[in-house]
């Protein structure tokens, strides 16, 4: 899987509920998107001279289930692009379903245009980590990731409105 850049405890699994697994707390993924160009040239790279930033949305698919085998894990940012730290629950002791759940994450990283992108042979790199921690509530430390897609659709944001801006418009 070439978005795999490292796994440490996890394993691919095939069958019903396929995915990344894994049984352990502390058990980490690194993994590789390449950010998309903006279309265009550099010369609208900047508002009022300030770089320009683009945000997409990165959709993040994980397991989800009533069993108390179910872990938690955090999604951080890394490299050429940052986002919010999420937290995603495998645990949802109320219902007796084991389901697939999206977490949104709205990942931001430096303009490039398609001109910058062609010269430098390649898109800046961002880097998304997954860790898993014991699930608070069910103490278990399995943990299912089973999607991972990147919006094409982007949306530029000035990097001096980069705080609350998407809080204020309602996201994505």
């Amino acid at each position: 899987h070439e978005l795999v850049q490292r796994s440490t405890g996890f394993i691919y699994v095939n069958g019903r509920k396929p995915g990344f697994r894994t049984t352990h707390s502390g058990s980490s993924l690194l993994l590789q998107l390449q950010l998309p160009p903006r279309a265009g040239d550099a010369s609208s790279r900047s508002v009022r001279g300030h770089d320009a930033m683009t945000t997409a949305a990165v959709y993040v698919g994980y397991l989800q289930s009533w069993r108390r085998e179910m872990g938690t894990a955090v999604v951080t940012c890394e490299s050429a692009c940052r986002c919010d730290p999420t937290q995603l629950d495998g645990f949802k002791p109320n219902e007796h379903v084991s389901v697939s759940k999206q977490a949104i994450l709205r990942v931001t990283h430096r303009d490039i245009s398609e001109r910058a992108y062609a010269a430098e042979g390649a898109s800046p790199t961002c880097m998304l980590r997954l860790r898993v921690e014991r699930g608070k509530q069910s103490g278990g430390e399995v943990f299912v990731l089973n999607a991972l897609v990147q919006m094409s659709d982007t949306v530029r944001v000035p990097a001096f409105a980069q705080d609350g801006f998407l809080n204020d418009f309602g996201g994505l």
